[in-house]
């Protein structure tokens, strides 16, 4: 059975760092379910009109830490905090 793509936008300040490969760490609020080795799809988003610029990353998952992890550190139930490697780069622009 073929694992689930997930598709996520992303504002171009966040997607650019990944892309360079200065960001390795993605936080989602209200993520659903994911696990190590999770295929993920970056999507190149403007904060100014909404639209894709057309610029995609496929990203693994690497690591996870979870709300439970954090509770006695923070009050952030809803967030996930992932560790991520790019594995391929599209640049459609």
């Amino acid at each position: 059975m073929a694992e689930e793509v997930i598709y996520k936008k992303t504002y171009h300040r966040f997607f650019q760092r990944v892309w360079s490969g200065a960001k390795t760490c993605e936080i989602r609020k209200n993520m659903e379910p994911v696990k190590i080795g999770t295929q993920i799809i970056l999507v190149e988003t403007s904060e100014k009109t909404g639209e894709e610029t057309g610029r995609r990353l496929s990203v693994e998952v690497t690591d996870i830490v979870t709300p439970n992890e954090m509770s006695d550190l923070f009050d952030i139930d809803d967030l996930t905090v992932m560790s991520i490697r790019v594995n391929s780069r599209r640049d459609d622009v």
